[in-house]
């Protein structure tokens, strides 16, 4: 759901704004309404790189999700307190 919303054709479709080669990740907060999980999103494409200007195409991302924030039914809420720490 979190991968297919942000490539090409998505709710949330992502333009890159720099390279995004293979071994590049970035994290995401997402919620299914009940619980709030915090992902890796990473290159799918192994040897590739996406390009500045690029939108993300149907298949280039893989979501792993790290830790689940039971009972936090909305990812909006998420803050810093909630991780133990400050953003960087």
């Amino acid at each position: 759901m979190v991968e297919t919303a942000q490539e090409v054709g998505g709710s949330h479709a992502l333009t890159l704004t720099g390279d995004f080669d293979a071994a590049d990740a970035f994290l995401i907060a997402y919620d299914d309404g009940t619980n709030t999980y915090l992902a890796r999103v990473r290159n799918a494409i192994a040897g590739s790189t996406l390009d500045d200007g690029d939108t993300l195409d149907v298949g280039s991302l893989v979501v792993e999700s790290l830790i689940t924030f039971t009972g936090l039914s909305d990812a909006g809420t998420l803050t810093a307190a909630n991780l133990g720490g400050a953003f960087i």
